[in-house]
């Protein structure tokens, strides 16, 4: 099964969606704002690629967090981070078959198709 994670009013989310099922794949989406993002998902995302870069540092998220929380962040001070302020999380993200998509991307999309 496909999961979207994003926000609902996220153009790029939204275009996500729409790819998706004018490709005729069932999804389903996951609304970090309203379904939550927990520590153990954000954990699981962590482990698949240390270096996809979860975070959006260009957010406005990202620039309302005070800067005492986002200095010298570890991996586990960034989860704590995601986890508090979901919509700091780089959108959209796609999972499957065990693997992570971050930013929309339709040439990585076909790949799993």
């Amino acid at each position: 099964m496909i999961t979207i994670y994003g926000i609902k009013n996220c153009d790029k989310c939204r275009a996500a969606q729409k790819w998706f099922t004018a490709m005729g794949v069932d999804f389903k989406f996951h609304d970090l704002r309203i379904d939550g993002l927990t520590d153990s998902l954000y954990k699981g995302w962590q482990a698949t690629d240390a270096n996809i870069g979860l975070l959006n540092r260009r957010s406005q998220t990202w620039r309302k967090i005070p800067e005492a929380e986002r200095a010298e962040l570890s991996p586990t001070k960034e989860r704590q981070l995601a986890v508090r302020y979901p919509t700091v999380v780089k959108r959209p993200i796609v999972s499957a078959a065990n693997k992570l998509y971050v930013g929309y991307d339709e040439a990585a999309w076909k790949m799993i198709l």
